[in-house]
This record gives structure tokens, C-alpha cells and sequence, in this order.
């Protein structure tokens, strides 16, 4: 993980894998050192090729409903179409609310889809299922952070279902 100096009231700019993640920490729950826990257990995770097929399969196994919402789904473009997703949610978390807005996109194209609020935290539990089991650490506390640093996204998603 690289991260570009210098620190204050705009917060840290975090570079992964190529895409700039502006986390400002007075804004969201998170204070540095938990911002810095999500953001190495998050590359980490990203960075095992397991971490999406881990995910898939827990999530495709949460519920009929949810199996049935992939039926026809092209799972090579969707694992790449979630790994975008996954930078697109980090990055909005970590802005203030009203630039979540940039996740309107992805809303509307669930609201096609009929993804239904209760199926978001079957998302949430079958990303800390992934990362439990891909993460180089996990406990509580790295369970906490995924929470923290996706709950302003997914209540933004919820709350367009």
C-alpha cells in the first residue's frame, strides 16, 4: 500500500492497485489507525486471487433468492465488475455523504436488477466470510472496520432499493 503525505483536514490520499482512494478520516467514523487497518487488510484481501470466488460462492450460497438473481450471469465479467465495485464503494465511503452520489450508477443498475434491501447484508456477510478467510489477519477488529468503512455505501444502496 502507498500512501501520499501529507495529512490534515482533507484527509490521506491512498493509492491501490492504480486507483486513488481519498479517505477523509474526520468525516467518517473511522480514525487513522482504524482507516489504516481496513486499507492493509483490503489489499490484502484484494490482492489473493480467492478473495472473489471465496465471496461468490458464499453469497450464492446465502439464499435461493440471491442464487437466483445470478442464473445468468457471466461469472468472469461479474468478478471483475465486483473487484470495481469494491474500489468504487471504498472510495465513496471514505467521502463525505453527499459524494456518494457516485455510486448512484451502481444503484440504479441493482434497482433493475430487484436487489432488495435485505440482500445487501447478505453481501456484507458473505464479504467478511471472504475476508476472514483471505485476510493475512482477522478478528473482531478487522471485522469492525469492513463494516465501518462500507456502511455509508451500502445504507446509500439500501435506501435506493
Amino acid at each position: 500500500m502507498h500512501v501520499n503525505q501529507p495529512e490534515g483536514p482533507a484527509g490521506t490520499a491512498v493509492l491501490l492497485h492504480g486507483f486513488t482512494v481519498f479517505a477523509v478520516n474526520c468525516i467518517t467514523s473511522m480514525n487513522e489507525a482504524d482507516l489504516a487497518l481496513f486499507l492493509d487488510s483490503f489489499e490484502s484481501c484484494i490482492q489473493d486471487d480467492r478473495f472473489i470466488r471465496i465471496f461468490y460462492d458464499t453469497f450464492l450460497g446465502s439464499s435461493e433468492e440471491v442464487r437466483a438473481l445470478f442464473a445468468q450471469t457471466d461469472f468472469a465479467l461479474q468478478r471483475r465488475a465486483l473487484r470495481a465495485s469494491l474500489y468504487v464503494m471504498v472510495a465513496a465511503s471514505a467521502r463525505r455523504q453527499a459524494e456518494l452520489s457516485t455510486l448512484s450508477e451502481l444503484a440504479e443498475r441493482h434497482r433493475a436488477l430487484r436487489i432488495k434491501p435485505h440482500h445487501y447484508e447478505l453481501w456484507l456477510q458473505s464479504l467478511l466470510s471472504a475476508v476472514e478467510q483471505c485476510a493475512e489477519h482477522f478478528d473482531t477488529e478487522v471485522a469492525r472496520v469492513w463494516r465501518d468503512a462500507f456502511r455509508s455505501g451500502i445504507n446509500y444502496m439500501k435506501a435506493d432499493a
